[in-house]
């Protein structure tokens, strides 16, 4: 068995191994959790408690104060009876154990009573219909013990999937401040920008070639394709750039201009790092116009690469195992990092999450960067706490990462496989049982595979889950080309109309079965019928259907991605339980042979030549 990483945590903090006998060991054990992922930040305040009650019963100790000790058994017994030691059903099941065993025992005091040799045929049929009716009974408690087991094992799915990922992190630093990291790296960024400036700028052939803004750097603005002459240590040499032409009559003050400028300087920014292309200069010297000066380069979206692709042929296209994703998702794993690392500008929320629009592959598949970024407002503290904002950026920057790999990886799925129905959910195949908050971080499943969300009833009854609606998510311009309509489809419900309880009326049950290949979004609404005015979704579970298999610790990478607290948390600086920094130490991404760039080449050609 895996040894327990709260107990682990609980003996390295305590001095003797055994207990917690001071402030210092009970907040170093705290911290460990913590950072380990181990406690949400809505179980904080419980763990606050019981270390209070501790010292409290200490105080109080045969009327004078004594040291304060916290066994992991006693700590393990207060958190159980906050939280809740029996599942829904659990406390009927205990009862009816404890009945059986009084009639079992009841039954032995009767026949040590009987001269079993002598028994007539009245008293054995009597003998027998009592032992019938245990073995019923037994079969009973048999069935619902498996039930209970079941479901535990259901709830503590999200927990195991945090241990899986967070046990396998390296270790955590602070998180990345980029007003800090700008200001330590500004005479690096400025040395940089002077090596990559550019000289004697050209149009490329002596033609004014207009050419397509991939990148989204023109902000409306014309782009051309120039030649200009740059200083290397092989001396001067020719490279192709890309030229924005910002006309100054009537948009310097413009919006416009505005985009313009930040656009730049948000490039200048990243100057050290991969993920984006590099400025190389700007010419303000011009009456008509601000030319800006951008690194050209010959690439495509990913989206529109797969979507060709796809269109092209009716096999599979990539799979987990494929070189081409391997090195995609490393390198879009990195460009993330630098980022959120360097970049002092918001320019993705979770409301506006990157897509396959925003991957850009060139190179044969070898070079991946970023584009096409709507850049906000500067993250310096004045609008939004720096912290906040990081936060924010970091939880949106983890849910791309998981949409992005999750659509990479749907178009491993072939034609055929992703056009087949999952029939009505009438089959013999075991139901897929996901708890609320589990849901919430995705749900993983294949054609054909049947599955129930499990709902916590509110307290108040009037207010009533309702029937979901199933929401195809944005993810671009190009959507997955294998996609046949929904991925799921609802069973047994209308949308929009209550959700019956379970017989504990303390949950209910919706029912689904996932029909083909693809992403959608189940949304459910929560309310009294007597509320007035718009109602929105309460919860919303992402659902991932995958007809190509996908390994289970890539599963709880992605499933952890997507974990969140709430949106209305009043604290500065939210606790996410993961970060994009920690997530590049995961043995996933650093074990194992790292496919070469000819490997990447050459699958990238097989794929999208």
């Amino acid at each position: 068995m895996a040894p327990d990483p709260l107990k682990a945590a609980f003996e390295d903090a305590a001095r003797n191994g055994k207990s917690l006998c001071s402030e210092d060991e009970w907040l170093d054990f705290k911290s460990a959790i913590e950072e380990n992922g181990l406690v949400e930040p809505s179980e904080a305040p419980v763990l606050e408690k019981v270390w209070e009650q501790t010292v409290v019963q200490a105080q109080w100790n045969l009327g004078h104060q004594t040291a304060p000790e916290l066994t992991f058994e006693a700590f393990r017994k207060a958190l159980v009876d906050e939280f809740g030691g029996l599942l829904p059903g659990g406390k009927e099941h205990a009862s009816n154990l404890r009945q059986m065993k009084d009639e079992i025992k009841a039954l032995v005091q009767l026949v040590d009573g009987w001269d079993v040799p002598t028994l007539g045929e009245t008293q054995v049929r009597q003998l027998l219909a009592m032992l019938n009716t245990l073995e019923g009974s037994f079969d009973r408690q048999n069935t619902q013990t498996r039930t209970l087991v079941e479901r535990q094992m259901e709830l503590m799915d999200a927990e195991q999937v945090r241990r899986v990922v967070h046990c396998r992190l390296g270790a955590r630093g602070p998180e990345p401040n980029p007003c800090v990291w700008q200001r330590t790296n500004l005479p690096l960024v400025e040395a940089q920008l002077l090596r990559q400036r550019v000289r004697y700028v050209r149009p490329d052939g002596g033609a004014h070639k207009l050419v397509p803004d991939r990148f989204g750097f023109g902000c409306g603005f014309s782009a051309y394709h120039y030649v200009g002459t740059q200083g290397s240590k092989r001396g001067n040499v020719d490279v192709d750039i890309v030229v924005v032409e910002m006309p100054k009559a009537g948009s310097q003050a413009g919006s416009y201009a505005d985009r313009m400028w930040r656009t730049y300087d948000a490039h200048r920014q990243l100057s050290l790092g991969r993920c984006l292309p590099h400025v190389y200069g700007v010419d303000d010297s011009a009456e008509d116009a601000t030319r800006f000066y951008f690194e050209y380069s010959q690439s495509r979206a990913a989206s529109t690469l797969l979507s060709r692709a796809a269109r092209r042929r009716s096999g599979a296209v990539l799979g987990e195992s494929s070189a081409t994703f391997k090195h995609w998702i490393a390198e879009i794993l990195k460009a993330m990092i630098e980022l959120h690392t360097m970049s002092g500008y918001e320019c993705v929320t979770r409301a506006r999450l990157l897509t396959l629009d925003n991957i850009f592959i060139s190179n044969e598949g070898s070079v991946v960067k970023l584009g096409q970024l709507a850049w906000g407002r500067r993250i310096d503290g004045t609008s939004v706490p720096i912290l906040r904002a990081t936060a924010e950026r970091n939880a949106a920057l983890l849910q791309s990462f998981a949409d992005i790999v999750d659509d990479l990886l749907l178009t491993a799925a072939g034609a055929e496989e992703a056009a087949s129905d999952g029939g009505d959910g009438g089959g013999t195949a075991a139901v897929k049982v996901f708890h609320e908050a589990d849901a919430a971080a995705g749900v993983y499943v294949s054609p054909g595979d049947v599955f129930e969300v499990m709902l916590a009833c509110p307290a108040r009854r009037s207010v009533l889950w309702h029937y979901p609606e199933v929401v195809t998510p944005s993810r671009g311009t190009e959507a997955n080309p294998y996609e046949r309509g929904q991925p799921a489809r609802l069973l047994g419900g209308e949308v929009g109309h209550t959700v019956p309880r379970d017989t504990d009326d303390t949950t209910c049950r919706v029912r689904f079965v996932a029909q083909r290949a693809g992403r959608c979004e189940l949304q459910f609404p929560c309310f009294s019928p007597q509320d007035k005015g718009a109602v929105g979704a309460s919860l919303i579970v992402p659902v991932v259907v995958h007809a190509a298999r996908v390994s289970p610790t890539l599963t709880a990478i992605l499933r952890c991605c997507r974990a969140r607290v709430s949106e209305t948390s009043e604290q500065d600086a939210a606790v996410f339980p993961l970060s994009i920094v920690s997530l590049a130490t995961h043995d996933y991404f650093t074990q194992g042979p790292e496919p070469s760039l000819d490997e990447v080449m050459s699958a990238y050609t097989a794929h999208f030549a």
